[in-house]
């Protein structure tokens, strides 16, 4: 289902490794971003540069970001900070 910039999305659980009982709709009241990465290097790169450009915006309070990612060899060097978390959708569900 594509979503445009500022379009509700539906409540879902994907909870990122550092909380298997996280949900979702526990971040309500706040800004959040999803970013879905695309498969290809180039563009995934692009979009993680933007990202870490703008990682001060994200206080955990008012706004917080959720990367979403499918490639299982990115898991390696990845954790959550302060407003930023990390999802793996290995089946692109």
């Amino acid at each position: 289902m594509p979503l445009r910039p500022g379009q509700p999305i539906p409540w879902f659980t994907a909870p990122p490794p550092s909380n298997p009982e996280f949900a979702f709709d526990t971040v309500a009241g706040r800004y959040v971003l999803m970013l879905f990465l695309p498969q290809a290097p180039e563009p995934r790169l692009a979009a993680l540069k933007v990202l870490s450009g703008h990682q001060g915006l994200f206080d955990e309070v008012n706004v917080c970001a959720f990367v979403v990612y499918g490639d299982p060899a990115m898991s390696a060097g990845l954790r959550d900070m302060r407003g930023l978390h990390w999802m793996h959708d290995a089946s692109g569900a």
